[in-house]
Parts: C-alpha cells; structure tokens; sequence
C-alpha cells in the first residue's frame, strides 16, 4: 500500500489491535510493529507508533514481550539516533534482565542486529559487553540455548559497526567462537571469516584471522568449506608476501578430501585467485592444478574448471612472445591440451572440445590457429556424436561469428563436413536452429520385405503392421486346422 493509504487505514489499525484484550493479538501486532515502522516513515513512527511500541514492550504477557524484542532492529532503523540511544537502548537491557527466559533468549538473538544499527561512538562498552558474553560458555544464557550461534552470525556486522579501531573489545569473542565445541558455531564463522578480513584490513587481518584461518582449513568438511568458499577473498586482503605462503594450501585442498563439492568451489574461483598470485607462481602451481581439474570424475567440477581456465591462461600469458618457444610454459600446456584430441577415450576428446571453447575466447588469435584449430579439425569426423556436437556448436557460435576465424581453410573445412554429417543433432547446431533435417532413416531391415537402408520410420512401422496381421492370419489358420484334425481323430475312435 502507499504510505496515504498505510497512514490512513492500517496504522490505526495496528494501534487499536495492540490494546486488544486477547494477548495473541497483541503478539501480532508487535510483530508488525518493525514493518509498519518502515512503510510509515520516522515521523509516523516516532510520533505514533514508538509510543504503542513501548506500551507492547512491557506487557504483562511474556510472548507479547518477546514479540516486541524481534521487531526491534526494524524499528530501530527507522527511528532517529537519539532516540536510539536515549530509549531503545534501556528498552534493551531491560529485555536482557526480563524475569522469562524466552525474552531473555530473544534479546540476546536481538543484541548483534540492534548494534548494527548505531555508529561507533554511540555504542558503550557495557552495551557490546553484553553482546560479547555471549561467546562465553560460561554464561547462563548462551549455554541453554544457541545463542553463540547467532553471536557468530552476527559478529561481522558488529565489527562494522565498531570499526577495525575497537576490534579488541571483541577479539575475545571471536577466538572464544573459533575454537566453540559446537561445530555450526565455527561453520558460521567460517563463511563470514572474508569479510571480517575487509573490515579490519590487511595488518589485523594476518595478526588477527590467519590462526584462525589455519585452524578452520584442517577442520571439519562443515567447517571447512566456508573458508574454502571464500578463499580468493579472504586472501586478496592479506600482503603479498603472506598470501604466497598459502598457494600450495589451495592446491593441497583437492588432495586433502574425496568431497567434489570442494574441488567445484576451488574450480569457480580458478581465474580470481590467478589475479592475486605472481606470474611464475600461478604457472607452476595453479594451471596443473586448473588442467588437472578439467578432466575431474565428476562433471560439475569439470564444467566449472572449463568456464575458468581461458580467463585464467589468458589472464597468465597475455603478454606471451609469438611464435611460442620450444621451451615456453605456455607451449607445453597446449600440447597437453590437443594431445586429448587424438586419445582414444572419447571423454578425453570431448573434454579438449570443451577446454578450446573455453581457450578461443580468452588467447591470442595466433595461438588458436597455429594450435588448437589444427587439433580440432579432426574431429568433425569423430566417430562418437558427441563429441562432433560440441565441436560444431564451438564452430557455429565462436568461429563463424568471428571475422578472423570465418575465413580460415581450416574452418571451412570443418563446417563442410559437418554439413554432411548423419546425426540430427550435429546438423542443426551447424546450420541453425532454422534449418530442418531430413527424417531418421533406418540402417538395415534384412527381413522387412524390401526395405532397408533409406526407408523411413513411417514406412518401416507399416510393413512391420502388414507382417504382423498376416501372421495373426496364419495363426488363426493353423489353429482352426489343427481343430479339425482333432474332431477327425475323434470321431474314428
């Protein structure tokens, strides 16, 4: 609704309904408070609203209380700084001390979003105290329920708000989760470990993060992954000379565990992580690892090294001197690349296919002329379809949509025999989507009364009817013969 409408039908609705007899009332309407406040806008909320607010935040009744505790984010958004801070904020420890343990509970799930909302200098110490308590397992609170969990979860945008200059007021309650028994704790923490880099910046980050950093990449596979998730970013905010230390780590993480999902998410991020890493660095450890990934077991992990490795060679020898030398590291990866062309598996020839697509993109058009089309022009007549399938969409989609390419003997050749290939498939991809292929035909039907090669579908499935009535006929006249002969046999005896 517009705010008019908001203003005029719903807003004293609300007010009304929260001075309703029945308590579920009441819970609702203090959930809808925090929405309202933000259709209404701040004088609205201010002048109506905030006093409703606080009149459900003291009810006698314990769920309507708790039901104000998790509007009060969203209404604290709305409201100005000062009112923040001069009422919200006592409003909070209130709910901190509150006599039922669920509002207890749901003020500490509320603490970190509330914090979030106020600039550093409006924030006390006595009110991040309490939200760094929570970490502790020592206390009641936490250790009845999951609330250093949501203290992870939330830690980063507290961090934010106090700024990188008092990340020693929480510094405690970061390694106090880190090292929590509960493994979902670390796992939260372990996916937001990136930003907390951002925030605090390169110096804190490697005095502050990178022991936790090391703890979490031997953790669980729960844990572990979210440092694997975000391993590029975490590590672009570290100083060159410490991330170089971790390379291998990344390499190391496709041989540590038999989990696929950790080789895919190492896989997306092959060309980012290229761009942080020195030259002769990423060469002699990164490009094995991306060449090893493209043929991997499991197809997603294969696709998504395939997206990354032209961006990632691209990216690497952009500046390489042509022709390449005998002794260039770039050479030898396309010789490893285009060997896959005359392999007998034909996984081993549909993944060079793929890697090319991937390559035509990215590399200097010389390269892939002297190097991946001569590889590639054999296979138009590859005997598994498939493989020409794919070849004729990289020939359809990057070769002829390309000036350069479009005019080569090579392309040329490729597209005219795959203009006279016999599967469906393949022909449609090479010509269009526009073009119509001629009907299936059958191979070979010996026995089908002078149909065989060339016949269609259609005419084949009539001769198969015509012969089965006609041996439906010759069964009927069989069994009607052998019917007489038994009455015969019989009636002599």
């Amino acid at each position: 609704l517009a705010l008019h409408h908001s203003a005029q039908f719903v807003l004293p609705e609300i007010i009304s309904l929260a001075d309703d007899p029945v308590f579920r009332v009441r819970k609702a309407a203090a959930l809808k408070v925090g929405s309202l406040c933000a259709v209404v806008g701040e004088s609205l909320a201010l002048g109506r609203l905030l006093p409703v607010y606080e009149t459900l935040a003291r009810d006698e009744i314990w769920g309507v209380r708790k039901a104000s505790v998790e509007s009060l984010a969203e209404v604290a958004v709305v409201l100005p700084l000062e009112v923040r801070t001069q009422k919200l904020v006592p409003l909070l420890q209130e709910f901190y001390l509150d006599g039922s343990r669920w509002v207890r509970i749901a003020a500490c799930q509320a603490l970190g979003p509330f914090i979030a909302t106020l600039p550093s200098e409006s924030i006390s110490a006595e009110l991040l105290g309490l939200f760094t308590q929570l970490a502790n397992t020592q206390n009641a609170t936490a250790s009845d329920s999951d609330i250093a969990y949501y203290c992870a979860f939330n830690l980063p945008a507290v961090a934010q708000a106090v700024t990188a200059a008092r990340w020693h007021e929480v510094a405690d309650a970061f390694r106090g989760l880190a090292t929590n028994i509960q493994w979902k704790v670390r796992r939260t923490l372990s996916f937001a470990l990136h930003e907390l880099a951002r925030i605090l910046g390169q110096t804190l980050a490697e005095s502050e993060l990178l022991p936790t950093f090391d703890l979490f990449l031997k953790d669980l596979d729960e844990v572990k992954v979210g440092v694997v998730q975000s391993v590029c970013d975490f590590l672009a905010v570290l100083s060159p000379a410490a991330r170089l230390k971790y390379l291998h780590s990344i390499v190391d993480i496709k041989a540590e565990t038999d989990n696929w999902r950790f080789r895919h998410r190492l896989a997306e991020q092959l060309a980012e992580v290229g761009g942080i890493f020195p030259r002769g660095a990423v060469i002699e450890t990164l490009v094995p690892l991306a060449l090893d990934l493209c043929t991997d077991a499991v197809a997603e992990v294969r696709c998504a090294s395939i997206a990354q490795i032209g961006k990632l060679l691209g990216l690497v020898f952009v500046d390489e001197p042509q022709p390449l030398a005998d002794d260039s590291p770039l050479q030898s990866f396309l010789r490893s690349i285009t060997g896959m062309a005359s392999a007998t598996s034909c996984y081993k020839r549909l993944n060079c296919v793929q890697i090319c697509a991937s390559l035509v993109s990215s590399l200097h058009t010389g390269l892939i002329v002297n190097h991946l089309l001569p590889a590639l022009a054999p296979l138009a007549y590859d005997p598994v379809a498939n493989v020409r399938l794919r070849l004729a969409r990289l020939v359809k989609q990057q070769l002829l949509t390309s000036e350069v390419f479009v005019e080569l003997p090579t392309t040329k050749d490729m597209v005219r025999a795959m203009r006279k290939d016999s599967d469906r498939d393949v022909l449609i991809s090479i010509n269009g989507n526009d073009f119509t292929p001629p009907p299936y035909r059958c191979k070979s039907c010996p026995a089908d009364g002078g149909l065989g090669i060339g016949s269609s579908y259609s005419e084949i499935a009539l001769s198969q009817l015509d012969s089965m009535r006609r041996d439906a006929t010759c069964a009927c006249a069989c069994t009607a013969a052998d019917h007489d002969s038994f009455a015969t046999d019989a009636h002599a005896g």
